[in-house]
């Protein structure tokens, strides 16, 4: 009870987890590029 069960910093990685085909990713973010907060990356299929 109480315990630390996770962090962010920022920098940190996010894990986006949807259902097949549910979205389209954004055609110019390259696969290593920098990703800023608030960038779009996909929006519904």
């Amino acid at each position: 009870k109480g315990a630390e069960m996770g962090r962010f910093n920022m920098g940190s990685t996010v894990v986006l987890l949807f259902g097949p085909d549910g979205l389209e990713w954004d055609q110019t973010i390259q696969p290593g590029a920098a990703i800023r907060m608030g960038q779009r990356l996909a929006a519904p299929a």
